[in-house]
């Protein structure tokens, strides 16, 4: 017997939510040696929807477990967010498209 954990009317829920349902998806969750920093000089951004943006993605971390290591690195920042620590957000909504099919076979 086999059971598959999956959560993609949840994930294609929040692409329509913030605005991700016709982008172009990627294969990589972040690019290759992303690094972000507290003390960023790019201007701020909205805190409130970057916040729900993060909050969404951790609730996917159950059935997605190859995204925790991105997920980590761009949570870090909520407190002070820049418009630096935003574009990774946004390429992690583009991974969401393409992935939103995949979940754990038990």
């Amino acid at each position: 017997m086999e059971f598959c954990i999956s959560q993609s009317k949840y994930v294609k829920k929040m692409l329509k939510k913030f605005g991700f349902s016709d982008c172009k998806p990627v294969t990589t969750p972040l690019t290759i040696g992303c690094k972000l920093r507290k003390d960023d000089e790019s201007p701020e951004v909205e805190q409130n929807k970057y916040r729900s943006m993060i909050g969404g993605i951790l609730y996917l971390n159950m059935s997605k477990p190859n995204i925790m290591q991105a997920i980590c690195l761009v949570s870090r920042f909520q407190a002070n967010l820049k418009v630096t620590h935003e574009k990774p957000v946004k390429r992690f909504f583009q991974y969401l498209k393409g992935t939103v099919d995949y979940g754990l076979w038990y």
